[in-house]
């Protein structure tokens, strides 16, 4: 049983070893940029894990989608925090569970923020929704990111 977890655990430094010189471009990206990658790659496993959670509880368990969309959120959010977490903000002092509530937290008020603006992006200006989508994304997913990045994690690079 200790070789399979020391084999579990020789997998999983190699795969992190690997993912930081990717994500580092091997040392030679900034330390902020090199957590801005790191943590747009935890974002996606994590609505990866939502939307898998979704699709099961609803089609698989016959979930009512609203109350699976919430389970889903929630478990996608603790995936891509603990992902955040061991990986990409290391070094970051909060404990866990007070960052995973923030986490989630930010998450769900940048969701609520990405609702409002393109409510109001296409009905005042009658912008296509998906180009509004895609404008309003970048701008608040990186809201989120300076969020998480200093309040959530506390870096100080």
């Amino acid at each position: 049983m200790n070789k399979t977890f020391e084999t579990i655990g020789n997998i999983e430094k190699r795969t992190m070893d690997t993912m930081d010189k990717i994500t580092s471009l091997n040392g030679r990206v900034p330390r902020p940029l090199r957590r801005f990658f790191r943590y747009n790659l935890a974002g996606t496993t994590g609505a990866v894990v939502d939307f898998g959670v979704l699709i099961l509880l609803v089609e698989v368990f016959r979930m009512y989608y609203l109350n699976a969309a919430a389970i889903s959120f929630i478990l996608g959010g603790i995936f891509a925090y603990t992902i955040n977490k061991r990986w990409g903000f290391r070094k970051s002092k909060r404990g866990y569970v007070r960052g995973l509530i923030l986490f989630i937290s930010f998450s769900a008020l940048c969701g609520f923020l990405t609702i409002i603006s393109l409510k109001f992006v296409v009905e005042n200006y009658q912008v296509n929704y998906i180009i509004a989508k895609a404008i309003i994304f970048v701008i608040i997913s990186t809201l989120n990111f300076i969020l998480n990045y200093f309040i959530t994690f506390r870096i100080k690079d």
